[in-house]
């Protein structure tokens, strides 16, 4: 497992705030790479196979590690995860890029 993606999955379960709201990271999605974010109390009716409401679920967002705007983190990530360890993953993110235009 590159080192990036044990990088990532040390977060989850970790709990986060940005604008004044709570997330809790559940899953990385490795194409892009991206982190998956829960919202606390903020869910919606989500429709069963048939296209009824049957419950209630937390909204979710997934933010890519990479801006899409520069170089670098993605601002919101930056603001959550802090100075070191965004630094850390930044250089562990160039690794993986490098490594996935080689193969």
């Amino acid at each position: 497992m590159h080192a990036l993606i044990s990088k990532l999955d040390s977060l989850i379960g970790h709990e986060v705030r940005y604008d004044s709201r709570q997330f809790v990271i559940i899953d990385i999605v490795q194409s892009g790479p991206s982190l998956v974010l829960a919202a606390y109390a903020d869910f919606y009716l989500q429709d069963n196979a048939h296209g009824h409401a049957s419950r209630r679920a937390p909204r979710t967002h997934t933010i890519p590690l990479r801006s899409e705007v520069s170089d670098d983190l993605h601002p919101v990530l930056r603001e959550v995860l802090g100075g070191e360890f965004c630094e850390e993953l930044l250089r562990l993110l160039e690794l993986w890029e490098e490594f996935d235009a080689r193969h």
